[in-house]
């Protein structure tokens, strides 16, 4: 705990995100991958809490583990505003694998050719240049 002497649940989460976490604990006695924003540190930074309820020395414990995803919801947050820039695009984009398979199109160029989107999917890009 880096030296806290107070309780890091306390400060670490919103009320309402603990009493969750803490009712999931009590009615299952585990809590697998429950991610929190947490607010017990230097700055507030994404984590995802694991625990388990045990007996240690003859008192009841709780094991948690306590992995930080900061890069990771940066990451998420990057690839939601691709996603936006990428229907909204006036153009017609096409993303193709390695073999020029489509992957996925945006609503402009379904606009442009007709096509729905569920079409060409999966099709060879040969297959729009045979049309």
């Amino acid at each position: 705990l880096g030296g806290v002497t107070h309780d890091p649940w306390r400060t670490g989460l919103e009320p309402g995100v603990r009493a969750r976490f803490f009712q999931r604990l009590a009615d299952h006695g585990v809590v697998d991958e429950f991610e929190v924003r947490w607010k017990g540190g230097a700055e507030p930074s994404w984590a995802v809490l694991s625990a388990r309820r045990l007996r240690f020395q003859g008192r009841d414990a709780m094991l948690t583990a306590f992995t930080p995803i900061n890069v990771l919801k940066v990451m998420e947050q990057r690839l939601e505003l691709w996603a936006k820039v990428f229907e909204a695009s006036s153009e017609g984009i096409i993303i193709m694998n390695a073999s020029q398979r489509i992957l996925s199109v945006n609503q402009a160029f379904c606009r442009s050719t007709h096509y729905d989107f569920y079409e060409v999917i999966g099709e060879h890009l040969g297959m729009l240049l045979e049309a």
